[in-house]
């Protein structure tokens, strides 16, 4: 590990009193596209059920500093391993290039940086595909966790803007991410 990176918590919450899951992560750098950190191969995240999640490769994420979403670059499909409260362990393939959640701009803050997970999310395909996940469940989950009526209209639209770059291959969704984990993998 490089001794001269800064080492900080990032936490989603489900709102700004409820911890989703939580990491450890580098910071590697800033660009006019936000804040960019890794998470090393195999460093485990924690949800909040006690599942314990570790990412065969690093994890490359940015965070825009006046967007409404999180984006998270995955290193190969070569897999997630989880481990669930009471020792049972599930091994699957991730079929996930990049997960985009739609979220409250991240909060940098002395403990670290956190986002507000807004359930739609938008990912990208090992194979190209690009699918939007959980919209049925935005309502359901707006109702649970008290969501603003605002927050959910960010959310929707930068739903529609992230399938929008991702389609077209442009800012950090063409080739921005690769060159941040070639940076992290060079200094390894």
């Amino acid at each position: 590990m490089s001794s001269s990176w800064v080492w900080r918590r990032g936490r989603k919450l489900k709102r700004a009193d409820h911890v989703h899951g939580w990491w450890w992560e580098a910071v590697l750098g800033d660009d006019e596209h936000g804040q960019w950190a890794a998470q090393l191969a195999q460093a485990p995240t924690f949800l909040r059920d006690g599942t314990v999640f570790r990412m065969a490769d690093a994890v490359i994420r940015c965070y825009p500093r006046d967007e409404w979403w999180v984006a998270t670059f995955y290193g190969s499909e070569r897999g997630v391993t989880f481990v669930r409260p009471g020792g049972g362990v599930d091994e699957r393939l991730n079929p996930n290039a990049i997960y985009v959640d739609m979220s409250t701009p991240p909060e940098w803050t002395e403990a670290g940086i956190s986002f507000v997970d807004l359930t739609v999310d938008v990912v990208k395909r090992y194979d190209g595909t690009i699918a939007v996940l959980d919209e049925d469940e935005v309502d359901e989950e707006a109702r649970k966790w008290a969501t603003p009526a605002g927050q959910l209209a960010q959310a929707r639209h930068s739903r529609a803007r992230v399938e929008g770059f991702m389609t077209a291959g442009v800012g950090v969704f063409g080739v921005v991410a690769e060159s941040w984990r070639d940076r992290f993998e060079g200094c390894r």
